[in-house]
């Protein structure tokens, strides 16, 4: 298990506690329900997954690393198995999100949410890789509909836009079509 204030550590209190009361869990707890979220069984499965296998090379400032090269550029983007919903009820109630939300014709934000969720996780719609922000965009064309989405599983934005818009997107956002 991971030392007390590691980053490892820190790093699944963060992520678990958006969605839960982390105070009256273990550590141990903590780390098993962030490797559940992720998907992974072990802090090395969810590290590899995140940032590749590092090759020994040229560090990011060109120096002899036998540790690894530069970890941004070795990052595989890991496809999220499912959405946990928007950062927090601050950031869902934002101007930007409310006005997507009425437009999509929700009368509040957990309906919206709800729907933001449902949608990443039915098999609806062509996934995209933005290159530009490290992010995935899932489009229904059918539907005119279009969610960002971290790695992690965190929903960015969820709204309504017609098909010309999205080509705009895609080539502003250099999106690439995600290969399963």
């Amino acid at each position: 298990m991971a030392k007390q204030g590691s980053f490892f550590v820190r790093l699944c209190y963060g992520y678990v506690g958006r969605y839960k009361d982390t105070s009256k869990m273990t550590t141990k707890e903590v780390i098993e329900e962030f490797l559940k979220r992720k998907g992974v069984s072990t802090p090395k499965e969810f590290f590899t997954r995140s940032f590749g296998k590092q090759k020994v090379g040229l560090n990011f400032f060109g120096n002899r690393n036998d540790k690894g090269s530069n970890p941004i550029s070795t990052v595989n983007p890991v496809l999220p198995k499912e959405a946990f919903g928007f950062k927090n009820n601050d950031f869902l109630n934002t101007p930007h999100h409310t006005k997507h939300m009425k437009d999509m014709g929700f009368d509040n934000s957990k309906e919206y949410e709800k729907s933001a969720i449902e949608f990443w996780n039915k098999g609806e719609g062509e996934i995209f890789y933005s290159h530009t922000r490290k992010r995935f965009h899932k489009y229904n064309e059918k539907r005119g509909i279009m969610l960002v989405i971290s790695p992690e599983g965190t929903i960015y934005t969820f709204y309504q836009v017609k098909s010309k818009k999205f080509k705009a997107i895609m080539l502003q956002e250099r999106l690439e079509k995600w290969k399963k």
